[in-house]
């Protein structure tokens, strides 16, 4: 998704489309490694020198509060982001640090016992070692 089309995006959701906000969205959706705040601002201050941190954390949670992004957190606190907003399962790697995405086709309204529940979000997160940390660790 390049930066126009970003911004059409965000309009469409009704967000202002500043251009920072724009490139910004555009980054996160072209990566697919759920990076944090301070791997956005890192990466785009060498495109965008204007760029602030504060600019970076404050669009991550404007664009949450928005419904257009994910949160995850893991067992390390830390916020990642992810611009996929539909239902899939993460698996964080606790020896890489990789963040996986897996889709399924798991009925997540039919859970034994969510009856009667109101549900806005849906979150299914895996932590483990991944296969490629598996397979070094045999080498």
């Amino acid at each position: 998704m390049n930066v126009s089309n970003a911004s059409k995006y965000l309009e469409d959701h009704g967000i202002n489309a500043t251009y920072q906000r724009a490139i910004i969205y555009s980054y996160l959706y072209k990566k697919k490694n759920h990076p944090t705040a301070d791997i956005i601002f890192n990466d785009l201050k060498k495109k965008v020198p204007t760029l602030s941190k504060a600019t970076v954390y404050n669009t991550m949670e404007y664009f949450h509060k928005n419904n257009i992004v994910q949160v995850l957190t893991f067992e390390d606190g830390v916020r990642h982001y992810d611009a996929d907003t539909k239902t899939h399962i993460h698996f964080n790697c606790k020896q890489c640090g990789m963040i996986y995405d897996f889709h399924t086709n798991i009925d997540f309204n039919n859970i034994n016992g969510i009856d009667g529940f109101d549900i806005d979000k849906r979150f299914i997160n895996f932590e483990g070692i991944c296969k490629n940390c598996k397979m070094e660790k045999t080498k």
